[in-house]
Order: C-alpha cells, then sequence, then structure tokens
C-alpha cells in the first residue's frame, strides 16, 4: 500500500508501473489523497511494516510500535527520527554522498546525493529483517 498526498498520486502510479517483478508477487495499491488522518492512523496502526521518510506519518507509525524503515537524507534522525518501542532501523548515506547532510533545506542542489546514496536493495534488506 502507498500513501501520501493527493500531490504524490502521480509519482506513486510511476513507482508502481516501475516495480518489476513485485507485480507478480504483490498487488500494490496507490491510496495517495485517498484517505483521510484517521483511516491512515488505522492502515499504520495494523500495517506489518513501514518504509518511510522522515513525515508525520512515520510518527503515527512509532506511537502504534509498527515496525519502521525510516530513510533520512536532508533530515536528521537524531533530532525527528522515529521514537517507538518496536522495531525500527534508519538509513542514512554515508561518505562523500553525504558530506552535507543533514542540511535541512527542501531545495537541494546536489541533485539530493544522500537520499540517492541509499539503495533499494538497503531499504528491502532491512524491511525484510524486520519482517522476519
Amino acid at each position: 500500500l502507498f500513501t501520501g498526498s493527493k500531490e504524490d498520486a502521480g509519482t506513486v502510479d510511476n513507482i508502481i508501473s516501475g516495480a518489476t517483478g513485485a507485480k507478480e508477487t504483490f498487488h500494490n495499491l496507490n491510496l495517495a489523497g485517498r484517505i483521510n488522518l484517521p483511516e491512515l492512523s488505522v492502515l499504520l496502526r495494523d500495517a506489518k511494516l513501514m518504509v518511510t521518510l522522515d513525515s508525520g506519518p512515520m510518527h503515527i507509525a512509532a506511537a502504534f510500535s509498527t515496525p519502521i524503515v525510516a530513510i533520512f537524507g536532508p533530515t536528521s534522525p537524531d533530532k525527528t527520527g522515529p521514537r517507538t518501542e518496536g522495531l525500527a532501523e534508519v538509513l542514512t548515506t554515508t561518505g562523500a554522498a553525504a558530506d552535507c547532510a543533514p542540511c535541512f533545506s527542501r531545495a537541494c542542489a546536489r541533485r539530493m546525493e544522500c537520499m540517492e546514496g541509499i539503495s533499494a536493495e538497503e531499504v528491502e534488506k532491512s524491511a525484510l529483517r524486520l519482517l522476519l
């Protein structure tokens, strides 16, 4: 299940359409802009896992102790990371791609290298560790 704002719906559609291999294994559903905050809260309460950026919904999932894989780039997990009694893995970029992170900027002059340095494989490994 993918969530987000109404403005995120097109991006989510692009992600789902480019998900190779996942179509045979999972049914992907785009809920971006289609559910309200109480509905999102119930979804996060009952979820087996949440993969997220630093966001308000991440903190809702943390309050329910839902397992979380949190991806941080321009923000700091030390300041705004998930505070939870549940399982959580926080992913950040290390090395040269992260020399400016956290910058706390909404507009990046460097192609979001801090986010691009976190691979899909790394996210998948973290997710599987928390699920198994």
